[in-house]
């Protein structure tokens, strides 16, 4: 079983530290934004900053518009960078402890994110990102997801086919096994699994 969620119902929620909004596309039944296994969602960074502290999650951000950013991230009370990310191209991602001190620096203007914050005890998150066109066959018995960031997809479930517009979010619902075929460009699978 799968639904297909458009825009309009996606839901709009202030940063958890309060200095922008962030689109909720998905989150685990029961959940809430302080409180969840996992959730995806979109932001706009519009200014440099310090990203909001998501301790004991992992967090898997990639680039959906924009010129880019450069991630800095430090162990909490530590002024040493642990790391550094920079995406510049549409569909980069960086993958990090969501308790970092992580600071954010745009290089040339407004940017839009896709986010993947799963809780690093109960949920392993896998993030593919495809930016040629072609057509792949997915076969698990793990929760899906697609998004589409600039093309339309076509997918083939269960001998339906049909279009998932630019936007949208491809949702498989239950556990089953499932045999999806995909053909697209520039898109992004999230597979979720149980620890």
């Amino acid at each position: 079983m799968y639904a297909i969620k458009s825009p309009d119902k996606f839901i709009t929620t202030p940063w958890k530290n309060g200095l922008g909004e962030t689109t909720e596309l998905a989150i685990n039944q029961g959940a809430s934004l302080t409180n969840f296994d996992w959730r995806i969602s979109m932001a706009k960074v519009t200014q440099d900053g310090v990203f909001s502290d998501f301790s004991g999650y992992f967090r898997q951000l990639i680039l959906i518009a924009g010129n880019g950013i450069n991630l800095q991230h430090k162990s909490p009370g530590s002024e040493r960078a642990i790391g550094k990310d920079k995406l510049t191209h549409v569909l980069d991602i960086a993958e990090f402890d969501g308790g970092n001190q992580t600071f954010g620096e745009l290089i040339n203007g407004e940017i839009i994110d896709l986010n993947v914050i799963t809780d690093s005890a109960k949920v392993v998150s896998q993030v593919t990102t495809v930016t040629e066109q072609q057509t792949i066959t997915i076969e698990t018995d793990e929760r899906l997801l697609l998004y589409p960031v600039t093309d339309k997809l076509n997918i083939t479930v269960q001998e339906q086919s049909f279009t998932l517009a630019r936007g949208y979010l491809f949702h498989w619902l239950s556990d089953d096994s499932k045999n999806l075929q995909v053909s697209g460009q520039n898109f992004i699978l999230i597979e979720l699994s149980k620890k």
